[in-house]
């Protein structure tokens, strides 16, 4: 757990350690403002926030200049912390950071520890937990997608849901507690039947929250997309156009390979992690087994399914051997004939017909390719999986949080579906009172407004060291 203690000055590096043209090192606390009297004497006059400065840093260790650069000053309350900060950019030369840092560390400051900051800006009611996630979002997003979803978390878009949470729950809770405090008063109190209105719509309300939550780890963990077929069907030659290089090793031989390949390729800012797989077929050797045990797994593991299928040889047979060792109705699959090169075009339209109605398929996850015709390859695969993620993804509704924090709207959600079967059955208002206090906190921890100390370890440890 980060040790917050009021009056600490902290400091670290903010961009990546290594040579590089800028450095930034942060340092945060009360006071911290005094330590340009020692780090930077030029500066004589008023110092005014949110101003950069250009100067020279003084280092009393070796009693001379030993850079420069800027700095910016922030005032307590108009910080990333709400604490007095200051900014120092400088060359990037890790024996120049080494020694900004062992200067403040003379002047009072010491080493933060991971996520310190961010630690801090919730600790003072700057962000919330669901803000500091944005914050870890921007950080590690891969995609302009994932970041503009990360900002949107920074800016307390979604915060607002789960405030909207809170007051509700927080607002019924107060009803029952007032039915109980006042039921012999013959003051009119809240039906039953008005109780359960409102706790379905919260529960509808958090049921929603977590379709957020799972469109938010498609979003960062992106879809997986296993390349299953039989042996030399153009799997590898496939991964390598999507790659944009020869990534896997492709040879008239069938069964080359063995093992799993795996490219990320980004579609409208969306991740797609597609898999090379062993081709299925009946193993002669233990590694050829352990490859097609692997395309299995890959198989049940998928979000979505590129059969490829020879477009020289039978559909039905290849289908017949695909079916032998995977359960196709369990996936939806997408399907694509290679070797188009090789079919007339009249043939191939009579074919994708014949295979479209004998299999109840969608036209738009058919279609034929050529390894010659590359562009034209990635164009229809394309239009396919943007075509799949609009079905399954919530592009603006994709909310970014930390599993911990998933479980306490689980617990929500099956607080309130107990407090409904409470009042539904007749028990007393006063356990129903209980299980709504339960709900209450696990919605408060998500947010921030109690502080779980397992759940700020977990989500804090995520962080680098100067954020």
């Amino acid at each position: 757990m980060i040790k917050f203690k009021e009056g600490d000055i902290i400091c670290a590096l903010s961009t990546p350690p290594g040579q590089s043209a800028l450095a930034v090192v942060r340092a945060t606390g009360h006071g911290v403002g005094l330590f340009l009297k020692s780090l930077a004497p030029q500066l004589t006059g008023p110092i005014e926030s949110h101003r950069v400065y250009f100067t020279k840093f003084f280092s009393k260790l070796n009693n001379c200049y030993f850079d420069e650069g800027i700095v910016t000053y922030f005032a307590p309350q108009k910080s990333y912390t709400n604490e007095e900060t200051l900014e120092f950019s400088v060359h990037g030369s890790m024996s120049i950071v080494d020694l900004l840092i062992k200067e403040l560390i003379l002047l009072g400051a010491r080493m933060a520890e991971p996520g310190e900051f961010s630690f801090r800006s919730v600790m003072s009611g700057r962000l919330d937990l669901v803000q500091a996630q944005g914050v870890l979002g921007l950080i590690h997003s891969e995609s302009a997608e994932q970041a503009i979803q990360s900002y949107r978390h920074l800016k307390g878009e979604f915060s607002n849901q789960f405030i909207k949470l809170e007051q509700s729950i927080i607002r019924v809770l107060g009803q029952i507690e007032a039915g109980i405090d006042f039921s012999t008063e013959g003051i009119e109190l809240s039906s039953n039947d008005f109780l359960l209105a409102q706790l379905k719509s919260i529960l509808d309300s958090i049921e929603q929250v977590e379709q957020y939550f799972n469109s938010g780890e498609l979003l960062k963990q992106g879809f997986f997309v296993p390349l299953i077929g039989l042996p030399n069907a153009g799997k590898s030659t496939l991964l390598n156009i999507l790659a944009n290089q020869d990534r896997a090793i492709v040879t008239s031989i069938a069964g080359t390979t063995r093992d799993i390949i795996e490219q990320t390729v980004f579609v409208d800012g969306i991740k797609f992690n597609f898999l090379d797989t062993a081709g299925i077929h009946e193993a002669h050797d233990q590694i050829e087994r352990l490859g097609i045990n692997k395309s299995i797994k890959a198989f049940e593991d998928s979000d979505l399914v590129f059969l490829i299928l020879d477009g020289t040889l039978p559909f039905d047979q290849q289908i017949l051997t695909l079916q032998s060792v995977l359960d196709l109705k369990q996936k939806k699959w997408a399907v694509i004939f290679t070797k188009s090169d090789l079919v007339k075009d009249y043939d191939q339209q009579i074919l994708l017909e014949q295979f479209i109605n004998r299999y109840k398929l969608d036209l738009r996850l058919c279609f034929w390719i050529s390894h010659l015709e590359p562009a034209k390859a990635k164009s229809v695969i394309f239009s396919t999986l943007k075509h799949f993620y609009s079905e399954k993804l919530d592009k603006d509704h994709s909310l970014l949080l930390h599993s911990r924090q998933f479980e306490q709207i689980l617990m929500a959600r099956k607080s309130i579906n107990q407090a409904i079967f409470e009042l539904e059955t007749g028990m007393g208002h006063e356990l129903v009172s209980m299980t709504l206090r339960q709900a209450y906190l696990a919605i408060q921890k998500v947010i921030g407004h109690h502080f779980d100390d397992d759940i700020l370890d977990q989500i804090f440890s995520d962080f680098c060291i100067g954020k």
